[in-house]
C-alpha cells in the first residue's frame, strides 16, 4: 500500500517510520523542513504524567484575565472571527471537571506504552538524544504543589502506573543544585524523559531515507480526495493519506467532514549555549510560573506560553522578557532574563476545542486519516499515536484507545 503522509513535524514522521516498518510505500509531503514547524523549539518532554486537556476548571477566566498583559503563562486573545468564536464558545463549554477527566483518562490509555514505543525507535536504529533522569517539578509558593498534587491523583485514579515521590525544597537542591534557596519543594515524575525535538525529527528523517521513504520538502499541499494529494507542485497519487500538518490542516479538514475546530497558540522558547555554570541539569517544570527548562547536550532551553488566537510566529518581546523574568527567582548564579547568547523561537501550535487531539479516519474519506490538534503534547503523544494510526491504516483496525480522539466527534 502507498500511503502520503502530509506533515513532517514529530507526529508525521512518527507516523512514517511506523508506516513503513509494517510494510507500506511511504511518502512524506512538507510544506516547509522536516522538523522545523511546532516541533523545532519545544522542551522535548515526554510526560505522561503531565499530559491532560487544557480546557479544565477556571482556566477561561485565567486566560480572559492575561488577554490584554504581556505577563502569565496563558492568553486568550479576544477577536471576531465567526470560526474564532465559536471554537471560543465550545472551548468554554469543555471548561467542566466531568471533561476534563474524561479527556485525562483517553491520554492515560494512549500513553501507556510510550516509553517503550520510544525505546523501540533506538532499538530500530533511530539515533536521537534522550535523557531519563524524570522531570521535577518545583515551586515557590507551596500552594502551587497542592495544585499538582490534586491532578497526580487524578492521574492515578484513572489509572495511570507512573509513580510520583514528592520532595522538600533541601531534596529538590540536592537533586538539582542550582536551584534558590526559595524553592519550596515539589515532585519528582519518573517515568517522564526529555528529547532533544530537533535531534529526534532529523533521527528519523534520517532513518526514512535510509530505508527507502521518500521524503519531500517544500511541498504545499491544498486538499486531499479519493486516491489523489493536491499541492502546489502537482498532484501526488497514494491509496491513503494521514494528515499530521499543524493548523495548516484546518482548510482540509472541513472538507473531510470533520467538525471539531482547531486555532492556533504560539508558544515561545529561548535556547542558551550551555557552559561552566550555566543553567541547570536537568528538566524542570517551574510551577508558578508554568514554564519549563530542558538541558540538553550543548545546550539550555526555557520554554512557556500558551497564547491562543495568536495568528503567526512573531516573537513578542515584551511577552518572552515577561516569561524569562518569572523564573529567575528559581535559580541561585543563573538569571535567564540577564543571559546573553540565548536564541528565541516562537511557534504555532494547533488546539482543538475539548484539549485533545484528532486520531483516526476521516468522516468524508475512507482513505483519509488525521493525526493532529496535539497542542503542547506532540513530543508526548507521536509514538503511541503513530503505532496505533498505522495499524488503522494498514489492517483496518480501530483500537478502542482512539475513540476518544474520533474525528467525526463533536467537541
Amino acid at each position: 500500500m502507498r500511503v502520503a503522509v502530509v506533515g513532517g513535524g514529530v507526529v508525521g514522521l512518527s507516523c512514517a517510520f511506523e508506516l513503513s516498518r509494517r510494510g507500506a510505500d511511504v511518502v512524506v509531503l512538507e510544506r516547509d523542513r522536516v522538523g522545523h514547524g511546532a516541533s523545532f523549539g519545544n522542551t522535548g518532554w515526554v510526560c505522561p504524567s503531565f499530559t491532560y486537556p487544557l480546557p479544565g476548571p477556571g482556566i477561561v477566566g485565567e486566560g480572559l484575565r492575561a488577554a490584554f498583559s504581556r505577563e502569565g503563562p496563558l492568553a486568550i486573545r479576544p477577536g471576531l472571527d465567526p470560526s474564532y468564536l465559536r471554537w471560543l464558545w465550545a472551548f468554554r463549554r469543555n471548561c467542566n471537571r466531568e471533561t476534563w477527566l474524561h479527556g485525562m483518562k483517553a491520554f492515560v490509555e494512549l500513553n501507556r506504552p510510550t516509553t517503550e514505543i520510544l525505546d523501540a525507535y533506538r532499538d530500530a536504529g533511530v539515533e536521537f538524544e534522550m535523557h531519563d533522569a524524570g522531570l521535577l517539578l518545583v515551586a515557590l509558593d507551596p500552594k502551587k504543589v497542592d495544585v499538582y498534587r490534586e491532578i497526580f491523583r487524578d492521574l492515578a485514579s484513572l489509572g495511570f502506573e507512573g509513580g510520583i515521590r514528592e520532595v522538600s525544597g533541601q531534596e529538590a537542591r540536592e537533586l538539582e543544585p542550582m536551584l534558590s534557596t526559595q524553592t519550596n519543594g515539589g515532585v519528582v515524575a519518573r517515568v517522564d524523559r526529555w528529547v532533544h525535538p530537533l535531534s529526534l525529527t532529523e533521527g528519523l528523517a534520517g532513518w526514512l531515507t535510509a530505508n527507502g521513504v521518500e521524503v519531500r520538502e517544500g511541498v504545499d499541499v491544498r486538499a486531499t480526495r479519493s486516491g489523489i494529494i493536491e499541492t502546489v507542485q502537482g498532484a501526488v497519487e497514494a491509496d491513503a493519506t494521514v494528515i499530521a500538518a499543524g493548523i495548516s490542516a484546518g482548510p482540509m479538514l472541513r472538507s473531510l467532514g470533520v467538525r471539531v475546530r482547531m486555532v492556533p497558540a504560539r508558544g515561545y522558547s529561548v535556547t542558551y549555549p550551555r557552559g561552566g555554570s550555566a543553567g541547570p541539569s536537568r528538566a524542570l517544570y517551574l510551577a508558578d510560573a508554568r514554564v519549563g527548562v530542558s538541558t540538553y547536550e550543548d545546550t539550555v532551553r526555557v520554554a512557556g506560553v500558551f497564547e491562543l488566537g495568536a495568528r503567526d510566529a512573531a516573537v513578542k518581546a515584551g511577552r518572552l522578557d515577561a516569561m524569562l523574568r518569572t523564573i529567575d527567582p528559581f535559580f541561585t548564579d543563573w538569571r535567564p532574563s540577564e543571559a546573553r547568547g540565548g536564541t528565541t523561537w516562537a511557534g504555532i501550535r494547533p488546539l482543538t476545542s475539548d484539549g485533545l487531539p484528532l486520531i483516526g479516519r476521516t468522516p468524508r474519506g475512507q482513505n483519509v486519516f488525521l493525526a493532529t490538534g496535539h497542542g503542547m503534547l506532540g513530543v508526548t503523544l507521536a509514538p503511541a499515536t503513530a503505532s496505533l494510526l498505522a495499524a488503522f491504516v494498514l489492517e483496518g483496525r480501530a483500537d478502542p484507545v482512539l475513540d476518544p480522539f474520533d474525528p467525526a466527534r463533536r467537541a
